[in-house]
């Protein structure tokens, strides 16, 4: 029996909406779950970049007061969001008077200092580390620590200078409170 073209029924192409639904509901699910992990993830990477560029700057300073046989300060803060460094020798400037640089201009840390885990000595708004013109310490020693802006999740970094001969280190979360 030979079938006509006009008894074939056109065949739809494409989903029902059901299938829409659940397909939908599928994609909320993952991403409720996905959501939280990237988020943590996204500013973990934050936190640690700044770290880095902390503990260079830190590293930098101790570097300086070796070459030039000059004590050298370290100075660090946050203004209004933009975390900023200055380095100098001791005598020729201070926190206040010293010239700040963006310890990263091309990027949007949206990290903030935790002011409750930081023990560098502070000067008006700015923490600061001093460097004898051997590398180590005056004597004081210390840590400034990273939360995310804004706070919301319980992450933070740090950095410590740790010894009197000026061992810098990088630590994290509970870590940071000791």
């Amino acid at each position: 029996m030979a079938v006509s073209l006009e008894d074939r029924r056109p065949i739809a192409a494409g989903f029902t909406l059901v299938e829409l639904l659940v397909a939908m509901a599928l994609l909320g699910v993952l991403t409720a779950i996905a959501a939280p992990s990237w988020v943590t993830f996204v500013q973990r990477a934050r936190l640690d970049a700044v770290n880095d560029a902390a503990a260079r700057s830190l590293r930098e300073t101790q570097a300086r007061a070796r070459q030039t046989h000059r004590d050298w300060e370290w100075c660090f803060r946050d203004r209004a969001g933009r975390l900023e460094y200055a380095q100098h020798p001791v005598g020729r400037a201070n926190c206040t008077t010293a010239q700040w640089r963006s310890l990263g201009e091309e990027l949007e840390f949206r990290v903030a200092i935790d002011p409750d885990h930081s023990t560098f000595f502070q000067q008006g708004e700015a923490y600061r580390m001093r460097f004898r013109r051997d590398g180590a310490t005056s004597g004081r020693l210390g840590r400034v620590t990273f939360r995310p802006a804004g706070g919301g999740l319980d992450l933070k970094s740090c950095v410590f200078v740790s010894t009197l001969l000026g061992a810098i280190r990088l630590d994290r979360d509970r870590r940071c409170q000791r």
